[in-house]
């Protein structure tokens, strides 16, 4: 670990540096997976929550001292369990939703959950990471391999196959 808690203001240093890295209160991970991209996050967070459908996933996450919760994207079932982990005053600064939307069958409906956990919880200050892989191919990938096209599709303006373009999503 290349920080150290050298006061009580959530103010770590960096050794290398000695510049302040200012750690936020909670990050919660959808889609996880293994947690490659949740480890470097997490570091400027106070406390980490990741979720992923897959179980081996989740353990992983467990092992790395994040908080793991097993479900899908932010089914009723995932935000109940995230509910009860969180409690009503604890104040999400960022959920991160890397390269999933193109891989859930209601990404439409995963940014309404999103939004909705974002403002029920105090200063609705939270922010939301998200990545998108480009080009876009929508599918919902089962369990057996098979590729199914998602039910809700995500609006884009400009060419999702175009990698020398920007691609915006109107939320």
């Amino acid at each position: 670990n290349n920080s150290n808690n050298n006061d009580s203001n959530n103010t770590n240093y960096n050794n290398n540096s000695e510049s302040p890295v200012v750690k936020f209160d909670t990050l919660i991970d959808i889609g996880a997976g293994p947690g490659l991209a949740t480890l470097p996050l997490s570091k400027f967070f106070e406390r980490t929550i990741a979720t992923d459908v897959a179980r081996p996933c989740c353990w992983r996450l467990r092992s790395k001292g994040f908080q793991g919760v097993q479900g899908d994207g932010l089914s009723p079932d995932v935000l109940t369990k995230l509910e009860s982990i969180l409690g009503p005053d604890t104040n999400i600064d960022v959920i991160a939703a890397l390269n999933i939307l193109d891989r859930c069958s209601e990404p439409i409906t995963l940014l309404a959950r999103i939004r909705s956990l974002l403002s029920t919880h105090p200063n609705n200050s939270g922010r939301l990471l998200l990545a998108l892989r480009l080009p876009v191919d929508q599918r919902v990938v089962g369990a057996d391999g098979s590729a199914e096209p998602p039910s809700e599709s995500i609006p884009l303006a400009g060419s999702p196959t175009d990698l020398d373009g920007a691609v915006e999503l109107r939320w």
